[in-house]
């Protein structure tokens, strides 16, 4: 049985996440790096992988990997790799790429020199000069960085956040990779109860049942959000074969939530309102202040809807521009009996992704709002 090096690709600070679940899975991990994790496996993994790899982007089949300082070294190495035997005659292959501190820092011309590889060396193979590629995609993408190439074909299609079942999103929705992290940070078991009280198109909610939570609950103060997740759920319920005790969605605004409703809950997973998707500089210090007041007063209603030994998972928002800008309420909620969880800062492995409050971040490169984790209980 032949065996391959997969990568899962992930955001930047769900590596130790996703690696769990790859071991769950079965599979040796032969590396992790920033935004992924290498892993080794036969024809089956590939297919496993993209199914039940739940925190992870992609899953890509790596062809080869080498030292390329020039487009001859690109050119011949990747002309020598085994292409023919994953490519059939009629394959589409478009090429991508990304260059980070190498010599060959032009990705287009990087491109242009791993396509003329690849035809070379496939015309090797099927002993003609013109390829149709009027066939199947196998996307490939070449990744250089500091001078070292990495060829790979993506197995995904569509990233692994696009599950099919949320036809109807509300503005910059949660991906449901980051959603799935968040559960599984949680710790969560299947007959707990959960809520998102901004629960936006049910992104925390969809993922929380797909994982075998089997009570949950949403609540958004928009009655759009309500029917959007309701609409989601039963798409989901139609074309899936999840199981549920109670699934309730109710529309209340978080600073009242304990008004509208007498349940208690053992979990709240949440990303809250992050402030405008667009924003200046010069608006930060009000967004920040608007913000901070709002978090306060959601945990001031929290603490009468979570059950005793119940806990948070929540997103804060950063604002990266000259420097990163949190919101500075943790004394504040320490005061009102809120407690840490845990502290990311002993988990080798989110090392390169902690704040400097020992608080975990993820990110995409260039982005001026991150995200911060933060996982509390109550203990007054």
């Amino acid at each position: 049985m032949d065996k391959y090096e997969l990568i899962a690709t992930t955001t930047f600070g769900v590596e130790s996440i996703v690696k769990q679940e790859v071991k769950d899975l079965g599979y040796d991990i032969k590396e992790v790096k920033n935004g992924k994790i290498v892993f080794t496996g036969d024809e089956k993994a590939i297919c496993r992988a993209n199914i039940w790899l739940r925190s992870a982007e992609r899953v890509l089949l790596k062809i080869g990997e080498f030292p390329a300082t020039d487009f001859d070294q690109l050119y011949e190495s990747c002309k020598s790799l085994p292409w023919s035997e994953y490519l059939p005659e009629d394959a589409s292959f478009p090429v991508t790429g990304k260059s980070v501190k190498s010599e060959l820092h032009h990705v287009p011309s990087c491109q242009s020199i791993v396509k003329k590889a690849i035809v070379d060396n496939m015309q090797n193979k099927y002993k003609k000069k013109w390829f149709d590629e009027d066939g199947p995609e196998y996307k490939i993408e070449v990744a250089l960085l500091k001078d070292e190439a990495t060829l790979t074909i993506d197995t995904s299609g569509w990233g692994l956040h696009k599950r099919g079942y949320r036809d109807l999103t509300t503005k910059a929705p949660l991906q449901e990779t980051i959603a799935a992290a968040m559960i599984y940070l949680s710790r969560w078991d299947k007959d707990r109860i959960l809520i998102d009280p901004f629960c936006g198109s049910g992104t925390i909610l969809i993922s929380a049942a797909l994982l075998g939570i089997k009570n949950i609950y949403g609540s958004d103060k928009d009655k759009k959000s309500i029917i959007y997740t309701q609409n989601n759920f039963n798409w989901l319920i139609r074309n899936s074969n999840i199981s549920l005790n109670k699934a309730k969605f109710f529309r209340s605004d978080v600073r009242k939530i304990s008004q509208n409703t007498n349940q208690k809950f053992n979990l709240i997973v949440t990303e809250p309102y992050l402030g405008p998707l667009k924003i200046k500089k010069q608006d930060v210090d009000q967004q920040i202040n608007k913000l901070s007041e709002l978090y306060l007063k959601a945990f001031k209603e929290f603490k009468h809807i979570l059950s005793k030994k119940g806990k948070i998972v929540i997103i804060f928002p950063v604002f990266d521009f000259d420097k990163r800008h949190f919101l500075p309420i943790l004394k504040d909620l320490n005061k009102m009996g809120w407690k840490q969880e845990f502290d990311f800062s002993t988990l080798s492995n989110y090392k390169n992704h902690l704040s400097k409050r020992n608080t975990l971040l993820y990110f995409r490169l260039n982005q001026e709002v991150l995200r911060e984790v933060l996982i509390f209980h109550y203990n007054k």
